[in-house]
């Protein structure tokens, strides 16, 4: 969806959005929160004074709804420094859990600032703290499956996003998504973190995501990014010296990666037809998307998220790239798929994110539901022009 369908869309919802969404998730409309720590995963340790990896997960208090909206953040510190309690990350959670979204702060494994100037090293660790990001929002599946969904998420409904290297993390976890995007030279240190969906546990379930926010973040290579990937919203300064707003050596040093920030990441996704956003400061540095969170960045996160979810009902066409539909629904037998585009690979998810059929081609036009248990589905259907995502009812 281009810039202008976007805005006239968002105006649409701010005059009937109240209605659908409760007056949730625009304006902070709880008092106080409450934090829990969790280890999220026990594959590897933070450090060796502190076992496993642990996030802190914001709830709203005194909040009715168990079915809410998360957001997992990722702090930033050049991938050395930083931990899950950095100002700028519990000012983020909080202000988007009394918004009604359950949030997420996590810790994700770090190198030594003495590996600052090793390239390989560097990208490694970056390619490790995607795995362990894959492992958390996995996690919230796990838990919703398993333990009762304790913490009262939408398991369809996770959005991901971090500041600087945070952001880095967010952005490329979301947008290398596909095998066939990896280059020669990037696989050893893809397959040494476990593979696309890495190795930092909670095997099993769903990493996707619907939306990246970046607060001064970059992808690694513009090719990562296709029609088919999810929305992203960012912040950056045009001047920022630690991470390029548009493409260059990440800190200024020539040792280090190429990043292309914001500014190349938007006009890629511009390009594609990936739903987007960008708020540019002229002036402002490295720091200035956090040190205005709240006068800017939260407000207009927030105005670029609230259309995607759910409750308005239609966020599902921001996915679509191509005309395809998918009759009757709801069905508990065949369903017909009718689209002018070949398919080439559909992707079938459940309620808790878990990816339950996976075909590469469709011999027929239709599709049986007849074994399904009752219940919402969500099928990716892809054709060479993009992805639709369609809800799906099954009935008895």
């Amino acid at each position: 969806m281009n810039k202008l369908a976007f805005l006239i869309f968002s105006i649409f919802l701010s005059v009937y959005g109240f209605a659908q969404c409760d007056g949730r998730y625009q304006d902070e409309i709880f008092e106080s929160t409450t934090v829990t720590t969790v280890e999220y995963s026990d594959v590897y340790n933070w450090s060796v004074f502190d076992s496993g990896l642990d996030m802190d997960v914001y709830t709203p208090d005194e909040d009715n709804f168990d079915n809410r909206p998360l957001i997992i953040f990722a702090h930033g510190g050049s991938f050395y420094a930083g931990n899950k309690n950095n100002p700028e990350m519990i000012a983020l959670c909080e202000s988007f859990a009394k918004k009604g979204f359950v949030t997420a702060s996590i810790q994700y494994r770090l190198t030594s600032l003495i590996n600052l100037a090793d390239s390989n090293v560097m990208i490694q660790t970056v390619f490790n703290a995607i795995s362990d990001v894959k492992s958390a929002i996995r996690y919230f599946r796990k838990d919703a499956m398993l333990n009762n969904n304790s913490f009262g998420i939408d398991t369809s409904q996770i959005f991901v996003g971090g500041y600087s290297a945070g952001a880095i993390i967010a952005v490329n976890s979301s947008m290398l998504n596909n095998q066939s995007e990896i280059p020669s030279y990037l696989q050893e240190f893809v397959d040494n973190s476990g593979g696309l969906e890495g190795d930092s546990g909670n095997d099993g379930y769903s990493s996707r995501v619907n939306g990246v926010i970046s607060l001064a973040g970059a992808v690694y290579l513009k090719s990562f990014i296709d029609s088919s990937d999810v929305p992203i919203v960012s912040i950056h300064a045009k001047d920022d010296e630690t991470v390029m707003y548009d493409c260059d050596h990440a800190l200024g040093y020539s040792v280090l990666p190429i990043l292309c920030g914001s500014g190349e990441v938007h006009q890629t996704a511009e390009s594609v037809g990936i739903t987007n956003s960008l708020y540019s400061f002229d002036t402002g540095g490295h720091l200035i998307p956090v040190t205005q969170l709240s006068q800017v960045s939260i407000p207009f996160i927030t105005d670029f998220i609230y259309p995607l979810l759910d409750c308005n009902s239609v966020n599902l066409e921001y996915y679509e790239r191509f005309d395809c539909s998918v009759y009757p629904n709801p069905s508990s037998g065949l369903v017909n798929i009718k689209s002018l585009e070949p398919i080439t690979q559909i992707n079938i998810f459940d309620q808790m994110g878990r990816n339950i059929i996976a075909k590469q081609a469709m011999e027929t036009n239709h599709l049986s539901f007849s074994d399904f248990s009752p219940g919402i589905y969500y099928l990716h259907l892809y054709s060479s022009k993009g992805m639709v995502s369609k809800k799906f009812t099954v009935l008895k």
